[in-house]
């Protein structure tokens, strides 16, 4: 009988070195990289979950600046939606009034007073009269202040002004630092845009 060195197959030695634990230093393939920290000669696995904090004061930071350089683009914006606001309330106000008194055949009647407005119109001819626009306060609702050429016009049933007005009539708003206006004809017809502030 021979004997022999028994010896592993080639195949068997290359998966036994494949499988072996990695030395000091090296990493297998696909695993996440730590840094190589060591605390009293151990490696220090730190792992990083979040935001320090001198990433989240800068971050807040330019957030606040961005905020800073937007706001005052952002309050004209808001003035200026509760002026168009307030000239849109005014002008439907004014529509309504001699569409009320066109429907009914009476008289209907706009009033502007202490930057308030409402209109009514006559029900019968005892001269009871019924609120087509409640009162709606320019001030409160849009921190707008209107001045009125004419504070109450009447308008008769076939929508005109009666008595026609003297002259233009012009609704003057203020808003802060905005202005604007609603015109009028004697006859009492909206005027396009652009009448004299």
């Amino acid at each position: 009988m021979i004997l022999g060195r028994v010896t592993k197959p080639s195949g068997a030695r290359r998966l036994q070195k494949a499988t072996a634990t990695p030395q000091r230093g090296r990493s297998q393939p696909g695993a996440a990289q730590a840094p190589n920290h060591t605390k009293a000669g151990v490696p220090v696995r730190r792992s990083r979950e979040g935001y320090t904090l001198t990433e989240l004061l800068i971050v807040v930071t330019m957030v606040g600046a961005l905020t800073l350089f937007a706001l005052p683009k952002f309050s004209g914006l808001v003035a200026r939606n509760k002026l168009q606001a307030a000239r849109d309330e005014i002008t439907a106000a004014i529509a309504t009034a001699r569409a009320s008194a066109v429907q009914k055949g009476r008289t209907a009647t706009l009033r502007i007073n202490n930057n308030r407005v409402w209109v009514t119109v006559v029900t019968d001819d005892a001269g009871t009269t019924m609120t087509v626009v409640p009162m709606k306060s320019m001030m409160t609702l849009y921190n707008v202040s209107v001045a009125a050429s004419d504070s109450i016009i009447h308008f008769d049933m076939r929508g005109f002004a009666n008595p026609r007005l003297g002259a233009t009539g012009v609704f003057r708003l203020l808003g802060g630092a905005k202005r604007d206006s609603v015109c009028i004809t004697a006859a009492g017809q909206i005027m396009p845009r652009g009448c004299s502030l």
